[in-house]
Formats: C-alpha cells, sequence, structure tokens
C-alpha cells in the first residue's frame, strides 16, 4: 500500500489530470470527504480507546482534565496542519503572487512539503503497523488516505507547481517509502 502512495505522488504529477474546474473540485471534495468519513468511522473509536488507556495508566497523577488531553492532542495536530497549509496561501502579498515562480521556493512552500512529508511518513508507518498486526482494515485505510493524499498533492501542485515538480513530489514518495 505504501507503493500505492508513492504512485499517488508521481502518477498525480505526470498526468496533470484536466478534468476542468468543476470536476476538479468535485474530486478534491470526493477524496477529502472520504477522508473525513474515514476520521469518524475508524479514527475517533481509536482515540477514545487510548484515552481510556491513557486515563488508567495515569489515575495517579491526577492530571486536569485527563480524558480530554489525547482529545486536545489530535486537535492541536489538526490545527498546525491547518495553519501551516494556509499559511503559504496567507502569505502572498498580491504582488508577489505576480512574481511567479520565485515566490514558490520561499521557506513556507519548504516548511508545508515538510509537514505533509511528515504526515505522510506518520500515516504510512501507521499502515505498516497495522498491516503487522493483523487488522482487518487495511484496505479501507488505505484507501482512504491514499484519496486525501491525492487531494494534498493536486493542491500542493495548483499552488507551487515549480516546487513540487521539481523536489516536493519526491519527498512525499520517499516519506511513504520510508514510512
Amino acid at each position: 500500500a505504501n507503493a500505492l502512495f508513492v504512485l499517488i505522488f508521481y502518477g498525480e504529477s505526470w498526468l496533470q489530470p484536466r478534468f476542468g474546474h468543476e470536476a476538479t473540485r468535485r474530486i478534491v471534495s470526493f477524496s477529502v470527504g472520504m477522508a473525513i468519513a474515514y476520521v469518524f468511522v475508524h479514527l475517533l473509536p481509536e482515540l477514545a480507546t487510548a484515552t481510556s488507556e491513557f486515563v488508567e495508566l495515569n489515575v495517579e497523577r491526577e492530571l486536569p482534565f485527563p480524558n480530554l488531553r489525547i482529545y486536545g492532542a489530535a486537535l492541536v495536530g489538526f490545527m498546525l496542519f491547518y495553519g501551516l497549509e494556509n499559511m503559504v496561501r496567507w502569505s502572498r502579498s498580491p504582488q508577489e503572487a505576480d512574481a511567479g515562480e520565485e515566490v514558490e521556493e520561499r521557506i513556507h512552500v519548504r516548511i508545508l512539503t515538510a509537514s505533509y512529508a511528515l504526515y505522510v511518513f506518520v500515516v504510512s508507518y501507521a499502515m505498516t503497523h497495522e498491516a503487522r498486526s493483523g487488522g482487518g482494515q487495511l484496505a479501507l485505510y488505505a484507501f482512504a488516505m491514499g484519496l486525501h493524499f491525492l487531494g494534498f498533492a493536486y493542491g500542493l501542485r495548483r499552488d507551487s507547481p515549480k516546487t513540487y515538480g521539481r523536489w516536493g513530489r519526491h519527498v512525499l514518495a520517499a516519506a511513504a517509502l520510508v514510512g
């Protein structure tokens, strides 16, 4: 399945599908919707299990809000990735947007690509762990995450085509393989 992720990053870049604006929006919306559905079907029950284990292990510490710590960490992670993604768009002034390719090499694009690479690595690692533990939901996990990766690969290519084509897709593909 990690090879599928590598194919997504290279295939999306090589083929550069051009379905038209409306069809592309639908495809990206579908892939994001699948990722969100996966969060509700699979990830939230896992967070609930992790929360109960965390509370049991830390009962003697008397931490404030022990039931909310795992969910809070997940929320902080989501906000971090959302903030990094939008930082790239917000950082461009109208004059810089006209400057073109020079803007793409800015540190924001590098940070965004590096954060996505870390995310791809963690997802790939978790998928490998799921396969080794004998979890039967590997195909669903790979499908949902593959669609999600397709959506953000498209976004990276759209926002920074030169950077993504030159080295971004290689970094993401390597993260999937290493994971």
